[in-house]
């Protein structure tokens, strides 16, 4: 398929029931406990019923998987796309290969998407974290929790936003999410003197960030790891266009 027929479909009739049922699917897998078809339904808004025949058909495809007392977990079949998402995400090589020997002994470095109105992340390394724990290691979060999240909102729409994430939340988050505007990227300063720097990587929907950053004052002295930000993020833009080219 060419990349003008990918256009055309996702202009198409979404179908709702391959919606609910990835909107199950990603609940269960972002879960830390099993999760029964109940609780699904509650925390999606979505009929039991319906919610059953989902859980039963992912079941059967090897997607999810039924525990001893009867709520789900994700099955083997979530593995398998996992590893063949990872060998053709040419985002996953390139956000490795640019980051992997990036010398951070005092800084932690993301890389993550809007899904889904949460923040999930592709790559979220500490100081000394290894690759294998940096990609896919860390739990999802609100939006206005993180700053790749601000750092995404900021491309939208204040109308979006706020039916994202609620008048409050994003009444709390606003100054930020204009300055991003007006900068290009974000600059986030926490009370504790933290600060955290994100800007979206060209070609994707993704945003990179340096957080855990201390004794920075002023933006002036931010310079240098804004710079380096802004050389990752074209890093892993470059190579991404390069293959799909």
């Amino acid at each position: 398929m060419q990349r003008g027929e990918i256009e055309n479909v996702n202009s198409a009739q979404p179908n709702q029931s391959v919606i609910d049922g990835f909107r199950c699917l990603q609940y269960i897998a972002s879960s830390e406990q099993p999760v029964g078809g109940r609780e699904l339904a509650r925390a999606l808004g979505l009929d039991p019923s319906r919610v059953n025949r989902l859980l039963l058909t992912m079941a059967h495809m090897g997607l999810t998987q039924k525990t001893a007392k009867r709520k789900y977990v994700t099955g083997h079949g979530i593995h398998v796309l996992a590893a063949q998402s990872i060998r053709r995400s040419g985002l996953f090589r390139a956000t490795a290969e640019a980051l992997e020997k990036l010398a951070h002994p005092d800084f932690t470095t993301a890389l993550g998407s809007l899904w889904e109105g949460h923040v999930v992340y592709l790559y979220h390394a500490r100081a000394g974290d290894s690759l294998s724990q940096a990609l896919g290691g860390y739990r999802i979060q609100h939006p206005c929790e993180s700053v790749i999240g601000l750092c995404l909102l900021s491309q939208r729409g204040d109308d979006e936003i706020a039916a994202m994430v609620g008048d409050e939340r994003f009444g709390a988050a606003r100054a930020v999410i204009e300055a991003a505007r007006r900068r290009g990227f974000v600059i986030w300063r926490l009370a504790d003197g933290e600060v955290r720097l994100a800007t979206t990587v060209a070609g994707t929907d993704s945003a990179l960030a340096f957080s855990r950053l201390y004794g920075y004052a002023d933006e002036a002295a931010l310079q240098e790891k804004c710079d380096l930000l802004f050389e990752k993020a074209r890093e892993i833009s470059e190579q991404v266009g390069n293959e799909d080219r």
